[in-house]
C-alpha cells in the first residue's frame, strides 16, 4: 500500500487579491488552513468571512524533539514558491523545551475515611462494596515551568525583536481507593501562569489573562487584545480575534498573541506533562 497523504504541512494557495502587510491598529482572526494542518490562515478582520491576508506558517512539532517555528509570511511570493515574505518569526529551541519542565519528589498519603466528609462520600468512586469507606490513597508531584522564545523580523533570525517569557507552576495529583483499586486519571493543573514580553529595546509587556463564565479567554497587554473561544465538536478548535494597540508592531504583535493563546496557554502547559507519571 501507498503512503498517505498528510495535510499536517499544506500550504494555503496564493490568494487573488494581494493585501499589503499590517500597518497601524490590526484586527486579526486566525484558524487552521486545512483539516488537521498545522498552519494557519490569518485574515484581515475579526472572523473568517474577512479578507484571507497572512499565512502562519509552523514548521516542526511544537511539542516534538526539535527546534519549532511560527513564521508569519505574506502572499508575495515567487514563481513555483510556497514561501512568502517573512514579517516576523518565533523560534521555539528544542532544549528550553525539554528543560523547561522540573518536577518535585512524589509524595504519598492518605486519608482515614472518618476525617473525609460526608459531602465527599457521596460519591461512590472509591466504594468497593455497600457500606465500606476505604483508605484514600493520594500521590501528588509539584512542578514548575519556565520557558523564553525569540521573536525575528528574518528567517536567519539575524534582527531580533524581543522574547517572550512564560512562567507556571502547579502539581499533577491521583487517587485511588486502596490496592488493587482502578485509579481516577490523574489531575494535571497549571496555576501561577505569567506572560511577559521584553522588546529588543527592554520594554516590558505583562500579559494578563482573564476568563468569563462561559470559558472564553481574554489576554491583554500593551501590545494587543486577544479572545479565545473553543469550536464545538471533537477536534474542539481555538478561534483566535486579536487587536493590535496604537504604535504596536501589529505583525508582531499578532505572533505574541498567537503563542500565547494557542502554542503555550495555560491548558497547552499542563497537557505537555504527559513525561511526568504518578
Amino acid at each position: 500500500m501507498g503512503n498517505c497523504w498528510s495535510t499536517s504541512d499544506y500550504v494555503t494557495p496564493r490568494p487573488t487579491q494581494l493585501l499589503p502587510d499590517p500597518c497601524g491598529i490590526s484586527t486579526f482572526s486566525a484558524s487552521r488552513n486545512w483539516f488537521m494542518s498545522n498552519n494557519y490562515n490569518v485574515y484581515k478582520g475579526a472572523d473568517d468571512n474577512a479578507p484571507l491576508w497572512l499565512f502562519l506558517h509552523v514548521k516542526g512539532n511544537p511539542n516534538g524533539d526539535n527546534d519549532s517555528y511560527f513564521v508569519l509570511e505574506n502572499f508575495w511570493r515567487p514563481p513555483f514558491s510556497e514561501e512568502g515574505d517573512v514579517i516576523c518569526w518565533c523560534h521555539l529551541p528544542a532544549y528550553q523545551r525539554n528543560q523547561a519542565y522540573q518536577t518535585s519528589g512524589l509524595e504519598e498519603y492518605g486519608i482515614s475515611p472518618d476525617l473525609v466528609s460526608e459531602i465527599y462520600w457521596a460519591s461512590t468512586e472509591f466504594v468497593d462494596e455497600p457500606g465500606s469507606l476505604p483508605m484514600v490513597h493520594w500521590k501528588r508531584r509539584e512542578w514548575s515551568f519556565t520557558i523564553r522564545l525569540g521573536f525575528y523580523r528574518d528567517r536567519y533570525m539575524e534582527e531580533p525583536l524581543g522574547v517572550l517569557d512564560i512562567s507556571s507552576k502547579g502539581w499533577i495529583i491521583r487517587k485511588t481507593g486502596g490496592p488493587g483499586k482502578s485509579y481516577i486519571q490523574p489531575k494535571k493543573e497549571a496555576r501561577d501562569v505569567r506572560y511577559v514580553f521584553r522588546d529588543k529595546h527592554g520594554l516590558r509587556y505583562p500579559i494578563e489573562i482573564e476568563a468569563d463564565m462561559k470559558g472564553m479567554l481574554t489576554y491583554e497587554s500593551g501590545m494587543y487584545n486577544c479572545s479565545v473561544t473553543y469550536e464545538q465538536g471533537w477536534a474542539g478548535e481555538r478561534r483566535l480575534s486579536i487587536t493590535s494597540k496604537p504604535n504596536e508592531d501589529p505583525s508582531l504583535s499578532f505572533l505574541v498573541a498567537f503563542v500565547c493563546a494557542n502554542v503555550l496557554s495555560p491548558d497547552d502547559i499542563a497537557a505537555n506533562l504527559r513525561s511526568f507519571k504518578l
